[in-house]
């Protein structure tokens, strides 16, 4: 009796620091300014590369979709906003070894205390969260569905669960093409841990491969990619050899080791 009562209670303080939680972000996400390019997808410019279906811009189709609508509605995105930050958290306590109240205090506590630089471009900027929270939520989310590939027996999934990963995996793609590319190779990491360790293969592990490679394909059939592989975007450009690729990637692997 005594145990069920614990229960009772911490479920009880688990659902009132979500609400507050949540209600915290939203505060927050409703006075986050628009910054940066914000004001350009809050224009007639965003509907022109809307009427157009971003051709020549970028296949972040998705996100374009989502910041071209939190840009002309504040409610829309404080509502959208504060339940992706709260999902975030939630993602974390989940991935706790022990589900404490605790793991989603400190989970907010972090969210709060990252480098002002990404907080700044990924959180309070509208362009950013559009591309960088939903997509990394989408990977999270995939990443709790199979963990329990981890433990010492088979996992065992619905049938359904094929539907589900292969809509993941579609959705999560024409966000932002590293994400997209991570999560062909997550699958595929996925797959290949189940095939050594188990010797079997699972449906909805597929069906999150198939789904990130569609909705990639999709996203990098955009004609701005073949220009910046041609070298005639005026804006961005590519590594065109080997050594440029290393320099590339040691140049972000060191952002990525400051800001961790």
């Amino acid at each position: 009796m005594l145990k069920k009562s614990l229960s009772e209670s911490s479920n009880k303080s688990f659902y009132l620091i979500s609400i507050l939680l949540i209600l915290l972000f939203a505060v927050f996400s409703y006075m986050f300014p628009y910054s940066g390019d914000d004001w350009a997808w809050g224009s007639q410019l965003g509907i022109d590369r809307f009427e157009r279906f971003f051709d020549r811009y970028n296949g972040r189709y998705f996100g374009n979709f989502l910041v071209l609508t939190i840009t002309r509605n504040r409610l829309i995105r404080t509502i959208l906003m504060s339940l992706s930050y709260y999902l975030v958290c939630f993602s974390c306590y989940k991935y706790a070894p022990e589900k404490k109240n605790s793991s989603l205090l400190l989970s907010a506590i972090l969210f709060f205390v990252m480098p002002r630089a990404m907080f700044a471009q990924s959180i309070v900027w509208s362009s950013g969260y559009s591309n960088y929270v939903p997509s990394a939520i989408i990977s999270v989310l995939f990443m709790l569905m199979v963990n329990n590939i981890t433990g010492s027996d088979p996992p065992k999934y619905p049938k359904h669960f094929f539907v589900y990963t292969l809509l993941m995996g579609f959705f999560g793609a024409p966000f932002i093409e590293n994400v997209a590319l991570f999560n062909i190779c997550l699958a595929i990491a996925v797959i290949g841990y189940t095939a050594i360790k188990f010797k079997k293969a699972y449906a909805c592990h597929f069906g999150f491969l198939i789904g990130s490679i569609a909705g990639s394909l999709w996203m990098f059939s955009n004609s701005a990619y073949s220009s910046i592989s041609s070298g005639t975007d005026s804006y961005r450009d590519m590594s065109s050899s080997i050594s440029d690729l290393i320099e590339t990637a040691l140049n972000h692997l060191t952002v990525i080791c400051h800001h961790l």
